[in-house]
């Protein structure tokens, strides 16, 4: 059997360092780590197995610890000696191969303090350091986290994600210096290195907004104003209805029984819509303001972040969508020699995965050509077909334009619908709430270009998406007021309706641009359960071809809403700039707690190139595109020929050059056993010269290594100067696109039965408002049915306990007698 090394359970002096921990998963790893079974009792608990996967190159020793299991829960930790890294430099690193796309999850380790029980270990356990790859659709990044004062940090911005080609390995480095400093390496290569007090919220931040410095009361932060030249004209008709001047009173009509006569009201053909002022560019407008910094009073410095006095486990606890992740050739060590016997390992591994994946993917591009060509020939015999189809749609096309007079000068005739869409809009007046605008319609400030509350006949404006319907993957919707409402009709809104699925929804709308005015984008949200991991957003975009193909892939303009997975909780705000899609540099606060109680949801999106996001009424953050999301390049860079200094020391540690190795220090493990004696029965021409047999060395003390102190020559961690970006541009047209034409929910849920309602997009405040007024009421009712509950939970929890006590005091009489 191949020699494969295994797990050291005490540090393990090298001749420049310690090993603090090594595994490559070979024989016994069962006895030296530990399965959590934190999530065994709900039944989402995934299971582990050994496997060195489809592409290897010595199926022994490629083999590493794999997820067996799709959709679950998987936890896995193991112990060794505990130490500190003060005064030291520490490298944390492992592999790991996705077989298969993961969609959802992560492929992580955390490294903290001793386990009390490793049986336990799960989400809620706390770690000094979490690190690598972690992917949940659009977003995909290689975590970097470090524990301070009992809080998670995350980096400010994201880590290279190059977990991609499903089937290769990737091996990840973490290096944490004493110089308060970080470095990260993927696949041998350097794709960070920079400073924990800047690129980690972990301290205060120096400066803070004067709370003191108040908006100056000529301050002009309007953008826009009404057209002072524009004027009404003259014979505009705002009256919709009038008295229909032809009727007459009809030759049976008795005044007595029927009433006084009145000629009805009948849709004036002369109405013109209310009319609304044009709104320009204000010239008084100043711009975004902003509260002068000041030192904030709270900031206290500290040299010491890198620094934990206690490591002791290193674990994987993950979710994923799709399993058979396959992790090795871990080790913790501040010896980058012994990383580098593993990243030597992974090389050879590489070489062979990547040969593997270009032969399978050439033979797959074959097949495809061949199928195509195969296709090809048989759609030359549709096109006949094709024509006539597109004739008969053409025309019923042209006899439902025709068909479609407005019934009033409010109703926007349809552009391009088919017959059900018309049936729908000649009886939009009679449903009996709720309905989706199909056209912009115009208020007396602004316009609505979108409003849904889900009432009747929500299903044929919303398109259900098939994207992941081929996998058994695609999750259904429904309509639901939840547990807690006031009026159940009128509270209902669509849901998620299972568990571990992915949700797609979309509805279109006509299609405009925000260019020059303020745009809202507002909607209620309610987790009935607790989802544990997945999100509750909202996707904005430009007109879809296909509803039915929506999914992660589709393009969108704005993503905008809660999002939670395990640790991470956060409410995204994503705008997509020149086709990328560019999360905001911190994030925004997680408001969506409390399971079964209402949420809404505001953006406002700003021609000034600014945002602003009110949740539940209250402003959570209002700032500038420009500076708060990465869409332009940097305006400053590292000059690319700035060098460091030839005699720079950045080595913060240095051998102790008074340290001496001990006069008899004995390295020699094995020696000659000097009292071993020849047999009487040898014979040397038989059984060759005799040789006394090695032994243990009583007097062995291991290895011997310099002890390490700090460089007083060390100059910190140098950076280049910075120098203006040659490929900097600014754009004032950051918040600008030119179609939005569809709304939609395109989300993965551990847990379902999330409840979506009140969906606008307008130009109008006021309109938004009517939304949140309508979630104020019923917040204070879903508040008020929690609190009965929550009490009520809360006298069964009491009186169970006090019921154990006084089993456990008759407990204590039967002992006494006893």
């Amino acid at each position: 059997m191949p020699f494969r090394s295994t797990l050291c359970l005490g540090a393990l002096a090298t001749a420049s360092g310690k090993v603090y921990f090594s595994e490559t998963f070979g024989s016994g790893w069962e006895s030296r780590w530990t399965p959590s079974e934190w999530k065994k009792s709900d039944g989402t608990q995934g299971t582990w197995k050994l496997s060195a996967g489809k592409w290897y190159g010595n199926e022994a020793e490629d083999e590493g610890v794999q997820t067996a299991e799709d959709s679950r829960f998987f936890g896995l930790a193991a112990g060794f000696d505990s130490f500190s890294n003060a005064g030291k430099e520490l490298i944390i690193q492992y592999q790991a191969k996705y077989e298969k796309d993961i969609e959802c999850g992560g492929g992580y380790v955390k490294v903290g303090p001793k386990l009390d029980d490793p049986k336990t270990f799960g989400d809620p356990t706390p770690y000094n350091v979490m690190f690598g790859p972690d992917k949940c659709g659009y977003t995909k990044r290689t975590h970097l986290i470090f524990s301070y004062k009992g809080k998670n940090v995350l980096k400010k911005t994201d880590l290279p994600y190059k977990q991609e080609g499903e089937g290769t390995s990737h091996v990840y480095r973490l290096i944490l210096k004493p110089d308060n400093t970080a470095k990260v390496e993927i696949d041998g290569e350097q794709v960070y290195e920079g400073s924990l007090k800047e690129d980690w919220e972990m301290l205060a931040a120096k400066e803070i907004k004067d709370p003191d410095d108040k908006k100056p009361s000529d301050w002009v932060d309007d953008s826009m104003m009404d057209d002072p030249e524009d004027k009404k004209p003259d014979g505009w008709v705002e009256e919709k209805r009038i008295v229909d001047a032809n009727a007459k009173k009809p030759d049976d009509w008795d005044d007595e029984e029927d009433g006084e006569w009145e000629a009805p009201m009948i849709d004036n053909p002369d109405y013109k819509g209310e009319w609304t002022i044009k709104r320009i560019s204000n010239p008084a407008y100043k711009g975004f303001w902003e509260a002068k910094k000041i030192a904030n009073p709270e900031y206290v410095d500290d040299d010491s972040l890198y620094k934990y006095d206690d490591f002791g486990f290193i674990g994987f606890d993950l979710w994923q969508v799709k399993g058979n992740t396959i992790f090795d050739n871990v080790i913790i060590t501040d010896d980058v020699a012994e990383a580098d016997k593993f990243v030597a390992k992974w090389k050879a591994l590489s070489e062979v995965e990547k040969a593997k994946k270009k032969e399978e993917d050439d033979k797959k591009a074959e097949e495809a050509k061949a199928a195509a060509s195969s296709d090809s020939k048989d759609d030359d015999d549709d096109d006949d077909a094709d024509s006539e189809a597109e004739a008969f749609n053409a025309g019923s096309r042209a006899f439902v334009m025709s068909a479609a007079a407005p019934r009033s000068g409010a109703w926007l005739a349809p552009q391009r619908q088919d017959a059900d869409a018309f049936i729908f809009s000649l009886t939009r007046e009679v449903a009996m709430h709720r309905v989706l605008l199909l056209g912009a319609v115009t208020s007396a400030s602004g316009k609505v270009y979108f409003s849904e509350t889900f009432g009747d006949g929500w299903e044929s404006r919303w398109t259900p998406s098939e994207w992941k319907k081929s996998d058994g993957t695609q999750g259904t919707w429904q309509l639901s007021a939840g547990k807690w409402f006031g009026n159940e009709a009128e509270d209902k809104g669509v849901q998620t309706a299972e568990d571990s699925r992915f949700f797609g929804l979309a509805a279109g709308f006509d299609s405009f641009s925000n260019a020059g005015k303020e745009l809202i984008i507002q909607y209620q949200a309610k987790y009935e359960k607790d989802i544990e991991c997945g999100g509750g957003y909202v996707k904005v975009g430009p007109k879809l071809d296909d509803p039915k193909t929506f999914g992660d892939p589709t393009p969108y303009n704005v993503m905008f809403g809660p999002d939670k997975c395990g640790y991470t909780k956060r409410t995204h705000l994503i705008f997509s700039y020149k086709g990328k899609n560019v999360l905001k540099k911190t994030d925004l606060p997680y408001k969506q707690e409390g399971e079964g109680t209402s949420h809404v949801y505001r953006l406002i999106l700003k021609p000034d190139n600014t945002a602003k996001v009110e949740i539940d009424g209250e402003q959570v953050y209002e700032g500038s595109l420009k500076e708060d999301w990465e869409m332009l390049a940097a305006k400053e860079i590292k000059d690319p020929d700035d060098k460091k200094p030839s005699d720079w020391v950045d080595d913060s540690m240095m051998d102790d050059p008074e340290d001496k190795k001990p006069d008899g220090w004995v390295e020699e493990k094995r020696i000659v056993d000097a009292n071993a004696k020849k047999p009487d029965d040898w014979d040397d021409e038989e059984d060759g010269e005799w040789e006394a047999p090695m032994i243990d060395n009583p007097d062995y003390k291991g290895e011997w290594t310099i002890k390490r102190i700090s460089n007083p020559a060390y100059k910190g961690f140098w950076e280049a100067k910075k120098i203006a970006n040659p490929e900097y541009v600014d754009d004032d047209s950051l918040y600008k696109y030119d179609d939005f034409g569809f709304i939609g929910f395109d989300l993965w849920q551990v847990k379902g039965n999330t409840i979506f309602d009140n969906v606008i997009i307008t130009d109008d405040v006021a309109e938004a408002d009517k939304f949140v007024a309508k979630w104020k009421a019923l917040s204070e009712v879903e508040k008020a049915k929690k609190k009965e509950e929550d009490d009520k939970k809360a006298e069964e929890a009491k009186a169970a306990a006090s019921s154990d006590s006084k089993d456990d005091d008759d407990d204590d009489d039967a002992d006494s007698e006893d």
